[in-house]
């Protein structure tokens, strides 16, 4: 982030105070984006990164101890938030076109801790809505059916199969096709036997199973549900 220096200089004697005239911009090791913009604010914002620049579709990016929002569907090579950094996707999507491991389970868990409060990774519309939308997420293999060196597309972006996609979507969508519709009633019916984890798989409070809490949701939102997300 950005910091202001300050320093307090003292001979034992007398005691001097030194305000360096400009930030101090710290990086994260690894990232090509950092945040250092204020404590909140817009992801959109080029001011607010290290870079000068928005982070695009090969950046590694990383936010700390800041609340950062998402209001466009977003691409990203990496993502790091540590020290309590929030990401509010509001209803974008958010794709995660990783290299080497997968950092799904990381992923899953910033999903977790932001299911209903306002941490990690959530959505602050499905927070006002809760029980009705949701932030689904998965492997893009699974998802789109992609190995080796396939490509899809996936909200307009070009993915292959280490990707992890985010989704604005209704609780109930397994798929992440934006609908609640009988293949997502395949996911979770499969799952349920095994108790498979994952959102893919039918756990769509993300409570660890797949339980009546599960099918209650996708079946209140299946005739509730508006237009595709």
């Amino acid at each position: 982030g950005g910091y202001r220096v300050f320093a307090r200089i003292s001979n034992g004697t007398n005691t001097r105070y030194y305000y360096a005239p400009a930030r101090v911009i710290l990086t994260a090791s690894g990232a090509s984006e950092t945040w250092i913009g204020p404590a909140s604010g817009n992801w959109s914002g080029a001011v607010n990164w290290s870079g000068g620049a928005v982070p695009a579709t090969g950046d590694s990016v990383a936010i700390y101890d800041s609340a950062v929002a998402i209001t466009n569907d977003t691409k990203i090579a990496a993502l790091n938030l540590a020290g309590g950094a929030t990401l509010d996707l509001n209803q974008s999507d958010l794709i995660i076109n990783y290299a080497g491991a997968s950092p799904i389970a990381a992923i899953d868990g910033l999903l977790a801790s932001g299911y209903d409060a306002r941490a990690g990774i959530f959505s602050s519309v499905a927070l006002n809505q809760p029980g009705y939308t949701a932030l689904g997420d998965g492997e893009a293999s699974d998802v789109l059916g992609l190995s080796g060196a396939d490509t899809a597309l996936f909200d307009g972006f070009t993915v292959d199969s280490t990707a992890v996609l985010i989704k604005f979507t209704y609780a109930g969508d397994a798929n992440l096709d934006g609908v609640v519709s009988g293949d997502d009633y395949f996911q979770i019916d499969s799952a349920f036997p095994q108790q498979g984890h994952g959102w893919l798989n039918g756990d769509f409070n993300r409570d660890g199973v797949i339980n009546g809490d599960d099918y209650f949701l996708i079946d209140g939102n299946f005739p509730a549900q508006g237009v595709p997300l």
